[in-house]
């Protein structure tokens, strides 16, 4: 099967990326976050001919952390990702043919992130650039994923950490997805390769069971399902995990992640 962003890479390299990860922690009861809308500040991107998927995936996890962390918006470099994954993917960067979500995994964990200021992304792939200078790496190591989270246990661990506002899930995929007129995704028999995304909110529709379904964010601009957005079942999430072979893992900006309470509406600066 080709792929269309997203590198396969095999299970044993998955688990190893995230050997370290933390259980789920168990939060009990309390407030839970649905949302009807995902928030406005967080923005939708496009990839445009870039196979940059992983990239956009682990920025948007990574700007939900951020504002969780500071309770202000930042879009974060999708280009400083890409090039930076590539070169865990390959050993150097230059081809622009994919990535791995352990190689996205990594640079967030291991190198961070810039402003999408500071490294703008391209309309086109650039191969002058991919050399960062010491500046721009010293100024990613600012900001990191702090922690991974298993999310073994399955659609249960997605609703604690999206429910508690602890992170996000970096997820991988099956491409493409069908949505029907609700925006709701479905698996199409025979997919064209794999895809990142990010799960990043639950919604506040549910299931005949009373499970909320799940806001994941894509990267093919405002035009795909409901403003870039679209939403997955319970179902489609165990579909997921018992069948796809890329892999997903909650990732946080708490060293020892929790449940808190945060106002995703509210908006303070963006960089």
């Amino acid at each position: 099967m080709t792929f269309s962003g997203l590198v396969p890479e095999s299970r044993d390299t998955w688990r190893a990326a995230i050997s370290d990860a933390q259980a789920m922690p168990v939060c009990g009861d309390g407030p839970e976050t649905r949302l009807s809308v995902p928030p406005s500040w967080m923005k939708v991107e496009n990839q445009g001919p870039i196979n940059s998927c992983s990239a956009n995936g682990i920025t948007s996890c990574a700007e939900k952390c951020e504002y969780a962390r500071t309770k202000k918006a930042v879009q974060l470099s999708r280009w400083f990702q890409y090039v930076e994954s590539e070169i865990y993917t390959y050993g150097a960067a230059g081809r622009d043919q994919g990535a791995t979500l352990s190689a996205a995994l990594r640079v967030g964990r291991e190198i961070g992130f810039v402003p999408e200021s500071d490294e703008p992304y391209p309309a086109t792939y650039d191969s002058n650039r991919m050399r960062f200078n010491t500046e721009i790496k010293a100024l990613a190591a600012e900001r990191k994923i702090t922690s991974t989270i298993s999310l073994a246990s399955g659609y249960s661990a997605w609703r604690t950490l999206l429910g508690k506002d602890i992170g996000a899930v970096l997820l991988g995929m099956y491409w493409p997805v069908q949505l029907d007129s609700r925006c709701f995704a479905t698996r199409v028999p025979t997919g064209g390769g794999g895809h990142a995304i990010a799960g990043l909110f639950l919604a506040d529709t549910t299931d005949a069971n009373g499970n909320p379904d799940v806001w994941i964010l894509n990267s093919h601009s405002t035009s795909f399902g409901l403003n870039g957005w679209f939403k997955v079942t319970r179902s489609f999430i165990e579909d997921l995990q018992s069948r796809d072979d890329f892999g997903n893992v909650g990732v946080s900006d708490m060293s020892v992640p929790g449940p808190r309470v945060v106002d995703w509406s509210r908006r303070e600066m963006i960089c």
